[in-house]
């Protein structure tokens, strides 16, 4: 089979989505023994040092997507100076902004503890800790996304999931080590700092070793100069930073107004959801340097942007539709009656939500690609300021519902927008998104839907459970096949050649 760039997205996608498909396993199986092992209050510390390492990652202020950009454009037009440059300018941002917040988190641990929880005096000193740990995890895990941003721009997207495997598995399946042999809350946050320094030990050693060497090879060119690093850069961070409140902040508002066991009851869920976004993620990912190589817009643009939406919308509309069916049971077998009971709702709102954010995805390739950075700042920002809104006017009346309805109405009013600005962008009309677009997906995913909600109410155990979602993967991939354009068809063996044929 032919290399075509079409080859390469597809390949590409493939080696995300394998390793995507590991990690969900290991979560999958290993979060309920963290849970239990953990209790309810003390899970919702465990969740507030991811959160905390996700507030931290915005100090490299936006350099991780420049640095792609940047460097596949150096090695697709063989400037050796751009990818070095690149290289020292992402260095110098994912180094300074982190460790200046680490240090100051650091050293306001006790106040911020203190403001954020208003429990006993052992939850605030475990909290203290928790946060301590967080600001030196910040620290590896910056130096991670620096190595695993160059990676990325070298389009070496199966290094890339050597290094996230690697961090997922140490993360995840060191934790439930940790819980299982009695290690409680303090050993499992003193393993997150040792597994994040390990992962970042893995990228950078990567990337010195298989991405330096061909940076090296090519020969000197016009560069990048700081100025255009930094304009780049600062526009992203904001969108990321927007991004930190629309998907981050609402554990906040939970920990501040309710309990930990309410944030963890809100926060599993969530985080399976969140989970979720990774594969318009991985596609994003691969479509950015790949559309960065077009960079000139037209037809081009115009095909690569429907087949790439089809082809993310095929993949992951059939796992929203089952989750929205199957929630109350799936919730309930995997965590126990508390979440099913009360996680319900606010789960199925965000699956809605869900639907709605990973149309964004593509588009922001398609506004990087034809340097509009800001776009996704201005969306990325439209959608915290809706969040925040929504969850002061929600959240006192309808707690966890409240949170989800507002996370949702931050999805659904942006993007409506910020599709029409993009699509205009790049020449596509209303009516060809519809059709070339967003309508097989669709019509198959509302199929699955209807045979879903038929037959879910006989769903009493995993097996039950297990068997009905196969039933609908069957029943969708048969739909697909018979809707999907011949080019889609294609795509799905390029997919599976990326999935299971070494490069």
């Amino acid at each position: 089979m032919k290399r075509t760039r079409a080859g390469r997205f597809f390949s590409n996608v493939g080696w995300n989505l394998s390793g995507q498909f590991v990690v969900a396993a290991l979560n999958l199986a290993l979060i309920p023994v963290i849970v239990h092992g953990l209790g309810l209050e003390r899970y919702g510390l465990y969740v507030l040092l991811h959160a905390t390492v996700n507030y931290l990652s915005t100090f490299s202020f936006g350099a991780g997507t420049t640095t792609v950009k940047f460097v596949a454009q150096g090695l697709g037009c063989r400037d050796g100076s751009a990818v070095r440059d690149a290289a020292r300018w992402s260095a110098a941002f994912h180094a300074a902004g982190p460790a200046v917040a680490c240090a100051v988190l650091a050293i306001g641990a006790p106040w911020i503890a203190a403001w954020l929880f208003h429990g006993p005096a052992e939850q605030s000193a475990q909290a203290v800790s928790v946060l301590r740990c967080a600001a030196a995890a910040g620290l590896f895990w910056a130096a991670a996304q620096w190595g695993v941003s160059m990676i990325q721009g070298a389009q070496r997207f199966d290094l890339q999931n050597v290094v996230l495997l690697a961090q997922t598995a140490l993360v995840t399946a060191g934790a439930a080590v940790v819980v299982r042999c009695g290690g409680g809350l303090a050993g499992v946050t003193r393993w997150y700092v040792q597994a994040n320094a390990v992962a970042a030990l893995l990228a950078l050693g990567l990337y010195w070793r298989f991405v330096r060497p061909v940076a090296r090879a090519l020969p000197a060119g016009s560069g990048v100069r700081a100025g255009e690093f930094t304009r780049w850069s600062l526009s992203l961070w904001l969108g990321s930073l927007a991004s930190i409140i629309t998907f981050q902040v609402d554990k906040l508002f939970i920990a501040h107004a309710a309990s930990l066991s309410t944030l963890s009851l809100y926060a599993v869920p969530a985080g399976l959801l969140q989970r979720l976004q990774i594969l318009p993620a991985s596609i994003s990912t691969v479509a950015v340097p790949m559309m960065s190589e077009l960079g000139g817009g037209g037809g081009d643009m115009e095909r690569v942007y429907l087949k790439a939406q089809r082809f993310l919308l095929w993949l992951e509309l059939p796992l929203l539709a089952t989750l929205f069916v199957l929630m109350p049971q799936f919730l309930t077998l995997w965590l126990g009656g508390d979440f099913g009971d009360r996680s319900v709702w606010p789960a199925r709102l965000l699956v809605v939500a869900q639907a709605s954010f990973s149309l964004n995805a593509i588009a922001n390739a398609a506004a990087i690609g034809r340097d509009r950075p800001g776009w996704i700042s201005a969306v990325a920002w439209g959608q915290a300021l809706v969040s925040l809104i929504a969850w002061r006017l929600f959240i006192p009346r309808y707690e966890l519902l409240g949170v989800a309805l507002g996370s949702l109405l931050a999805q659904l009013i942006p993007t409506t927008f910020y599709l029409a600005a993009v699509h205009r962008l790049i020449g596509l009309p209303v009516g060809k998104f519809w059709t070339h677009g967003l309508a097989r997906p669709a019509v198959c995913a509302l199929a699955l839907l209807s045979l879903l909600l038929l037959l879910h109410a006989r769903v009493d155990g995993w097996a039950a459970l297990i068997a009905l979602g196969a039933l609908g993967a069957v029943f969708y991939a048969l739909c697909a096949w018979v809707l999907a354009l011949p080019e889609d068809r294609e795509a799905f063996q390029w997919l599976l050649a990326g999935v299971f044929v070494a490069k």
